[in-house]
């Protein structure tokens, strides 16, 4: 029976040389379930919603508008360490992507291309893209919100829950979606092993039958 056009190319490498932004890969390998449905996700916004009403709790304690100055200096001292950390995440991430991308031969990639499961391999890789793009915007918004800090305006908590809760929810998903990173590299080594060894012209799979 003839497959759906559409799952046919997705599982040619030729649909992803064409259609490879970031746009086009996010929603080809469905990423956006892990930012709004996964685990990850559901952590993030735990501890999201945790550091806010802690938050919330130090301003309404002190609540004349005098007395939360306390608070301001306090983020004025966190969110620069957040964000040079955030640059040094971003950076760890960019290097790792150059190291698995250049571990995958091209042998291995035309094998994975051949049983049709270029998808899988591009999803797996197309991890470090993501983690690398959710932890760049969210290093934005840490400079944002940083440089709010040093705005005189009233307080408003109808400003300061919502920021608070997104900007902790990224920060939060950032660092913990970098470290399911280690996760994926484990199934790319595992690809990779498993294709080679399904090669009958292969030393490996050659060694794993004696």
């Amino acid at each position: 029976m003839r497959k759906p056009k559409q799952e046919l190319e997705a599982n040619d490498i030729k649909y992803f040389y064409l259609k490879n932004r970031f746009h086009d890969l996010f929603f080809d390998t469905k990423k956006y379930k892990d930012l709004l449905w996964s685990k990850e996700a559901l952590f993030s916004l735990l501890i999201s919603i945790s550091l806010t009403s802690l938050l919330s709790y130090l301003i309404f304690k002190n609540h004349d508008i005098e007395k939360i100055n306390p608070v301001i200096p306090l983020l004025q001292v966190l969110l620069p360490a957040i964000i040079g950390g955030l640059f040094t995440l971003l950076g760890l991430i960019i290097g790792g992507l150059a190291l698995i991308t250049g571990t995958i031969s091209e042998k291995v990639i035309y094998k994975i291309n051949e049983e049709n499961n270029i998808q899988d391999l591009i999803s797996i890789i197309f991890n470090f893209y993501f983690s690398g793009a959710i932890t760049g915007f969210t290093l934005v918004m840490g400079i944002f919100s940083f440089i709010i800090t040093y705005i005189q305006m009233p307080f408003k908590w109808g400003l300061f829950i919502p920021i608070s809760i997104i900007l902790s929810y990224f920060i939060i998903f950032s660092l913990t979606y970098s470290v399911m990173l280690l996760g994926t590299c484990i199934r790319i080594l595992l690809l990779r092993y498993h294709t080679l060894t399904k090669d009958p012209n292969n030393d490996v799979d050659k060694e794993t039958n004696l």
